[in-house]
């Protein structure tokens, strides 16, 4: 099993992580963990050198960070200096959830980190809150490169384009207790299916506590349910999709 979404760097994970990383290799393969903020790019560099082979690390700032640090250009930077040591831009995109006024400048942004992950013929990580379709439009517009929708509840028919661009779609461990999400398992192809605890968040058996990777496990089983096929099975699949959507080296 590979968790293909964490924030190892959050704070939550300071004074543990030590131990969140035994238990997840007791049952995981690997665990990549995504930088949403400017600070996030270099504790998770740290954090990937501690866990060579096993986590591997995405360099980037989500949308709302992006708007309200103002340091689109040091993280680009930063992303430029350490491309060797990623494995995609991410996570980046657009969130009309938290901001429904700076949709310009979101899109502006997301633009950059799109033309920098072609430049650096590296995967994307998308996050689409609340703007799958805006999302969609932008990708199909720019993106030359492996693209990645990170926790993507679009429509059935935005998850059919979206797979029609042969693009990889995350669920997160949020199916465990939401049935929207859980629904939406069904409309995406194995082949694409990328497995996400998007850790500390979505706690898949108590809400509002910590999760954290070694808990992929419980949504591999229900997708292994939701398709009625063996466990093993969607573990095998899915760590190979993401072997393929990363460029894993494990």
């Amino acid at each position: 099993m590979i968790d293909s979404h964490s924030h190892l760097n959050d704070s939550r994970f300071d004074n543990d992580l030590k131990q969140v990383m035994q238990r997840a290799k007791q049952k995981l393969e690997a665990v990549i963990t995504l930088s949403d903020d400017y600070e996030a790019n270099e504790k998770n560099l740290k954090i990937s050198k501690e866990y060579p082979g096993f986590v591997f690390t995405c360099f980037g700032s989500g949308p709302i960070s992006t708007i309200k640090e103002n340091k689109l250009n040091e993280v680009i930077a930063f992303i430029q200096k350490n491309k060797k040591k990623m494995v995609a831009v991410g996570e980046v995109g657009l969130d009309y959830y938290w901001d429904k006024q700076n949709h310009v400048k979101q899109k502006e942004n997301f633009i950059k980190f799109i033309e920098l992950a072609n430049e650096l013929r590296k995967p994307i990580v998308v996050h689409s809150r609340e703007a799958e379709e805006d999302a969609l439009h932008l990708l199909e517009k720019k993106a030359d490169t492996r693209v990645i929708m990170h926790s993507f509840e679009g429509s059935d028919s935005l998850i059919k384009r979206a797979l029609d661009n042969d693009y990889f779609i995350g669920v997160t461990t949020k199916a465990i207790y939401s049935t929207k999400t859980k629904d939406l398992i069904k409309a995406i192809e194995l082949s694409k299916l990328l497995t996400e605890t998007d850790s500390p968040y979505l706690n898949p058996l108590k809400r509002g506590e910590r999760n954290e990777p070694i808990n992929v496990g419980f949504l591999v089983k229900l997708i292994s349910e939701v398709f009625e096929e063996e466990v093993e099975v969607i573990d095998k699949l899915t760590e190979k999709n993401a072997v393929h959507a990363f460029g894993l080296k494990i």
